[in-house]
């Protein structure tokens, strides 16, 4: 895994930045830089972030130590890509024996999509092994797993938002499975949403309660598909609506 990734690394990678990966850079730069949670954007300082934080708190990490989010970074990222193979190989194989382990971890350390975010500034791999944890965490009997399984995935909501709905997918199936447990996962879920709340919170303190969380692309496709059944929804292709849009933007 680790020599694969590498040598797509050394062939391809170039440390590259895409628009997408741009911002958590200059996030990550303010924080290496001491500037804690502010950034600097169209030419001044600002505490309000955009995107969520997970993913700029791992490039600040690794700047601290001296490796820029360049060329650097993606040989941190492959490293960090293939140790999930001898997780996913340890995971499997305690519930399906060492050869569908030995089946998983070959298929996940060669799959060309798993490595291909090691070619860029992106945060999949870092979210990828945040999910892997959290999976394996669940392993982890008494108080202590679902304290870490909450916190990882109150992480995990604050790298990539959709993950705010996986505490609850985890306590409804655990629910399911295991109804003694129910204390431990209410207490996962709670903890979960209390690292994202907190983030939450901080944003709409700062907004002035006009902005709480980033999902805009959800909310938009959402909307777009209520307007099915609510025909009164206002149209988003009419001026008027735009202008709204506008101001509330601005704001």
């Amino acid at each position: 895994a680790l020599l694969f990734r590498l040598g797509a690394v050394f062939a391809m990678g170039h440390g590259d930045v895409p628009a997408a990966g741009a911002v958590y850079v200059v996030q990550a730069e303010g924080i290496a830089q001491g500037h804690g949670f502010l950034y600097f954007i169209h030419e001044e300082w600002t505490n309000l972030w955009v995107t969520e934080p997970g993913y700029s708190l791992f490039l600040a990490f690794w700047m601290i130590l001296g490796i820029p989010a360049g060329a650097g970074m993606l040989v941190v990222q492959a490293v960090l890509g293939a140790v999930l193979a001898p997780v996913i190989y340890s995971y499997v194989g305690r519930r399906s024996g060492p050869k569908t382990a030995a089946a998983a971890a070959l298929l996940y350390a060669l799959d060309p999509i798993a490595a291909a975010p090691c070619l860029f500034i992106l945060r999949e791999i870092f979210v990828m092994a945040l999910i892997m944890a959290g999976v394996c965490a669940m392993d982890i009997a008494g108080k202590l797993g679902s304290a870490i399984k909450g916190l990882l995935m109150g992480l995990a909501s604050l790298s990539f938002p959709v993950f705010g709905l996986w505490p609850i997918w985890a306590w409804v199936l655990e629910r399911r499975i295991a109804a003694n447990l129910r204390k431990m996962t209410l207490l996962g879920v709670l903890i979960a949403f209390g690292v994202s709340g907190l983030w939450m919170v901080r944003n709409a303190w700062l907004s002035g309660g006009n902005f709480v969380f980033r999902r805009h692309t959800t909310a938009v496709l959402l909307y777009q598909t209520a307007r099915y059944d609510f025909h009164w929804l206002p149209d988003p292709s009419d001026p008027q609506f735009k202008e709204i849009s506008a101001e509330v933007e601005s704001r």
